[in-house]
């Protein structure tokens, strides 16, 4: 939702630790190659 431009915070709930970088990154280019409506949302 971030990058969505919903939510200005990336950090995730509690008790979930912050997921790395490079993690992010492809979670985010599988999900836009199913271009979920929350990627576009804010924009």
């Amino acid at each position: 939702m971030k990058a969505g431009g919903i939510i200005d915070c990336e950090a995730p709930r509690h008790p979930f630790p912050a997921i790395h970088p490079e993690v992010r990154q492809g979670l985010l280019e599988t999900a836009r190659r199913l271009d979920p409506i929350v990627l576009r949302w804010g924009k």
